[in-house]
């Protein structure tokens, strides 16, 4: 240590004496002895490292090495749509900071100040929040491998919020839509989007004709997203598109439904859409999947059955995918409608006037439907269910519960 006052001599001893002590229990050291080391020079804390009581002090890596490193690492965990979303948080983290910035020279009012930065340039609080979540998890990763020793962002609010969407794809839209679709193949994408709420591209190009159950009018959907299979019905309009196909193009069992490439598939849609002259709205096909969701909602459909359909949670579907219209909201407020009759939950729920589902349970499984429908026959309208042997369609959703 060389020449040193007595009292730096005794607190250097304490200090290696807890180190010892933890060493010897399997503990981890104390933070106040941990900040200690940290503020070494560089000589003594490589000596101590030699002897085995520390690690040795390695140079601050910059940005984009530490997060381009902590990138890598990801890929070999997550998902290639979760990979793409830190690498989106990256580059928005070099386009403030810079790509050569010591990590360690990130001050939380720095942090503080990229996530204003992004909020002025129209970034949504959700997206903001997304990017502030994925800074978080970068740089806990950071200071796990003693490259950092704070974390900058870590008051910044991450927490889930819902992005504010409006937008609903109505059924007049979609039929322009399929009116004007190139072939049989894009018919069928458009149905599996609005009419079966699958997600793009993960489980539309994947599904084949061999998940089709026309008996009983079901699909089986694979998500990759949760590495689990879900039954989702087969409503009229869909029926009849994949019908129409399958008559055509007399394709094998196993082969899939759409014979489309999974990309440039944004643009191909933007142009479709200018075909019709509709303007494109925001999140092209995560809107067709909000919107079937909300169209069974307000059909009346029990949203334990819905969620089961989508392969969500019910906290996540009305978080996410519920966008408010304007059929439920004129029924309660038509003058011609005895408002005795109507309940408060049934009403807002859109679960029927004067019905009571007997089906409430949250954890009942799509499979339990069959035992559920022994008992009831639903009719459904353009936006509901029909299941085969069912009487025809008719305007609104009913259930007529049996005298049993």
């Amino acid at each position: 240590m060389g020449v040193v006052s007595l009292e730096c001599a005794r607190t250097f001893k304490m200090q290696i004496e807890k180190i010892l002590t933890a060493k010897r229990l399997g503990v981890s050291i104390e933070p106040n002895t941990a900040d200690w080391i940290t503020g070494l020079d560089l000589s003594m804390r490589n000596r101590m490292a030699k002897l085995g009581l520390c690690k040795a002090h390695s140079p601050t890596p910059g940005l984009e090495v530490a997060f381009e490193a902590y990138l890598e690492n990801k890929r070999a965990e997550l998902k290639p749509a979760s990979v793409k979303r830190i690498q989106d948080t990256g580059r928005l983290l070099y386009d403030f900071f810079g790509k050569s910035l010591l990590i360690t020279s990130i001050s939380p009012a720095m942090a503080k100040d990229w996530r204003l930065d992004l909020l002025k340039k129209g970034q949504t609080e959700a997206s903001v929040r997304t990017a502030t979540r994925n800074a978080k998890a970068f740089f806990r990763d950071q200071i796990e491998r003693e490259n950092a020793f704070e974390n900058p962002f870590k008051k910044l609010p991450s927490t889930s919020v819902a992005a504010i969407r409006k937008h609903r794809i109505d059924e007049e839209t979609t039929q322009q839509i399929l009116k004007a679709c190139p072939s049989n193949s894009w018919r069928c994408f458009v149905g599996l989007l609005k009419y079966a709420g699958l997600r793009c591209p993960s489980e539309t190009h994947k599904v084949t004709w061999g998940d089709v159950d026309w008996s009983r009018r079901a699909i089986r959907v694979h998500a990759t997203k949760t590495e689990r299979e879900r039954i989702v019905p087969i409503v009229p309009q869909l029926y009849a598109i994949l019908l129409e196909s399958f008559q055509k193009s007399k394709p094998k069992p196993g082969s899939p439904i759409l014979n489309l490439a999974a990309n440039n598939r944004h643009r191909s849609l933007k142009v479709l859409l200018k075909r019709c002259k509709i303007n494109p709205w925001d999140d092209l096909f995560q809107t067709f999947r909000r919107s079937r969701r909300s169209d069974w909602i307000d059909a009346g459909v029990p949203a334990n059955y819905v969620n089961a359909w989508m392969g969500h949670s019910g906290q996540v579907g009305d978080a996410h995918y519920t966008i408010l219209g304007d059929s439920v909201f004129d029924l309660v407020t038509n003058v011609s409608t005895d408002v005795s009759t109507v309940s408060v939950k049934s009403a807002v729920a859109g679960s029927g006037i004067g019905y009571k589902s007997e089906c409430t349970d949250a954890n009942q499984t799509v499979e339990n439907s069959r035992d559920f429908n022994e008992k009831t026959r639903i009719s459904a309208g353009s936006e509901g269910v029909v299941r085969a042997g069912i009487e025809p369609a008719t305007h609104g959703f009913s259930v007529h519960c049996s005298t049993n």
